[in-house]
């Protein structure tokens, strides 16, 4: 069971890797996110005692897709206050 937890975590963040570099940043954040949820998920399906190596990947896998996540959203944020204030200047 632990492996295929593993295993599947990994696919989730390899899954987000592609996402990121096929995507623009609003994919991307979206993607992420998606993948934060995913991972909420199987924390939630773990049985309350679960090798520590399982949880640890888990934790870890979660922290780096909510971190992407806050990223790409910056970045979509800055882009649209950057458009917006283009599109006085252009008037």
């Amino acid at each position: 069971m632990t492996d295929v937890k593993t295993t599947e975590i990994e696919q989730l963040m390899a899954g987000l890797n592609r996402k990121i570099a096929e995507g623009n940043a609003a994919q991307s954040r979206d993607a992420a996110y998606a993948v934060y949820v995913k991972l909420a998920s199987l924390r939630e399906q773990l049985p309350a005692l679960t090798e520590a190596g399982v949880e640890k990947a888990l934790e870890h896998a979660s922290q780096k897709a909510w971190r992407l996540y806050e990223a790409f959203h910056l970045e979509v944020q800055y882009d649209l206050e950057w458009a917006s204030s283009r599109s006085y200047e252009d008037s």
